[in-house]
């Protein structure tokens, strides 16, 4: 077999495939969504909806009448607010779904083709026209089907598009198939211990733990992995509570850590490309 001697008149470039850069949208955007659901939530509880709201220089001001129910306008803007927690999430996940599907693209070229100087931007630009469920696919096969959370992530993207496309209204489109409704799931783990007849237990706060397995005395704790799901009806406003947007955050950051984990574990860390 004949070695290919790279030919010195056509420039190389060496990319670096940091995968830990996929996670970080998800990452951001559970932190953006925490500042709001922390900060900006609380501070609705603060404010007087009966009065009015003046702005503008003091030459010109504009005075904005409060609304005749004040309860009906709080509703309104805590409606719109967990929206847009819930928004900056699924565009957290898209981003970082965007990323690792750039790097699995890259990682597969042939070092040996010579490639345009625009291969990343070019890629890139795929990758941005693929709808969220195909893009989910891409990446989940090219690792090899291994990615967990796909239906967490693609009931995400169905919210996602009831918030931005159906006003905020479950359609037929939206819900789970044959179903009429939409179903939201969201993983998390919670902690367990394994009984000495094999059973596994949740593990309750403030309860203490019984006595250990017989010979050593000691309680084999674990963590396992659960859904919560969350249903709305067709028709039906899609209204998301703050212990259901908890949740979420939470599992998203499990998304972004298995998506990390799963980069890792299938692309090599640097692959090089030819420039023309």
């Amino acid at each position: 077999m004949t070695d290919v001697v790279p030919d010195p008149e056509i420039p190389r470039i060496q990319i670096q495939l940091n995968v830990d850069a996929a996670v970080g949208p998800i990452q951001w955007s559970a932190r953006r969504a925490a500042q709001m659901l922390t900060i900006l939530l609380p501070r609705l509880d603060e404010h007087d909806f009966g009065q009015d709201i003046e702005i503008g220089p003091q030459i010109s001001r504009m005075t904005i009448r409060a609304w005749a129910d004040p309860a009906e306008d709080r509703t309104h803007l805590e409606v719109w607010l967990l929206a847009a927690i819930f928004q900056e999430l699924s565009r957290g996940v898209r981003a970082s779904l965007e990323e690792a599907c750039l790097f699995t693209r890259l990682a597969a070229l042939d070092p040996s083709i010579p490639r345009p100087a625009t291969i990343i931007e070019d890629v890139r630009r795929e990758v941005a026209l693929l709808h969220t469920p195909v893009l989910l696919q891409s990446v989940n096969a090219s690792l090899g089907g291994q990615l967990g959370f796909v239906a967490e992530m693609e009931a995400l993207n169905r919210g996602r598009n009831c918030l931005e496309h159906g006003r905020g209204i479950v359609r037929e489109r939206d819900c789970d198939d044959g179903e009429q409704a939409m179903r939201v799931t969201m993983p998390y783990f919670a902690l367990c211990r394994r009984d000495r007849d094999g059973s596994v237990v949740d593990v309750e706060f403030g309860v203490p733990l019984p006595e250990g397995n017989e010979g050593d005395g000691m309680v084999e704790l674990m963590l396992e992995r659960r859904s919560h799901a969350f249903e709305f009806r067709l028709g039906e406003p899609f209204r998301i509570s703050r212990p259901q947007l908890e949740a979420m955050i939470m599992g998203c950051h499990l998304l972004a850590v298995d998506l990390g984990a799963q980069l890792h574990a299938n692309l090599p860390k640097a692959d090089e490309l030819a420039e023309a």
